[in-house]
């Protein structure tokens, strides 16, 4: 029976050939062989080997920091998925992140960032658009008419992440039936009686 230190070392080592060849999912199973066995050596070994098991664990947090950030980008609570995106940071900001590790974190939170910014924009038109449906039921052409250029100004952050020729076709749409509106003075109701873009 292998002693508990020469168990530790055995794990820790295969756990970081797992790493090494970018077989994250494999590795965090048996990181859970590693902390149980890790949790059961005593002090002394502990301080022996907490550098080691430290170093190993960072590598997992970020990499499951990483699928955590997936997820939430599924949902529009953009405090949480703020909140991960952070956290994913001060990951990749600690010396003993693998360089293969910081490369996979790299590319994916270049990419989860897009995708928050582009939600933060698209949220912010939404609350405009919802003023300027205010204004059009109280036949406020004018007014509705004036958002537009806030409305546009997010629409234009809002490519730099993604682009949305779906959301551009319905505000210019939107905005050109507002005008006619104003010119002809429409019933209200009948300005914004075409269908909202999806998602």
């Amino acid at each position: 029976m292998l002693k508990k230190q020469d168990k530790f070392l055995k794990l820790n080592n295969q756990i970081n050939r797992l790493i090494d060849s970018k077989k994250f999912d494999e590795a965090v199973k048996q990181y859970l062989n590693l902390s149980k066995v890790f949790k059961n050596q005593n002090q002394e070994e502990k301080s022996r080997n907490e550098e080691l098991f430290n170093k190993t664990r960072i590598q997992l947090l970020t990499y499951q920091k990483i699928n955590e950030i997936s997820y939430a980008l599924e949902s529009n609570n953009l405090e949480m998925i703020k909140s991960h995106l952070n956290l994913l940071e001060e990951y990749l900001s600690v010396p003993t992140i693998k360089k293969i590790v910081k490369e996979h974190a790299e590319k994916k939170l270049k990419h989860f960032t897009k995708v928050y910014e582009y939600k933060i924009h698209k949220r912010e038109i939404e609350r405009l658009l919802k003023e300027v449906y205010h204004k059009i039921y109280e036949e406020n052409y004018d007014g509705a008419l004036g958002m537009f250029p806030k409305v546009f100004e997010q629409y234009n952050q809002l490519i730099k992440s993604f682009p949305n020729e779906e959301l551009y076709k319905y505000l210019t749409e939107l905005r050109d039936h507002l005008k006619i509106s104003l010119l002809e003075n429409r019933p209200r109701g009948k300005v914004a009686q075409h269908t909202k873009p999806k998602e």
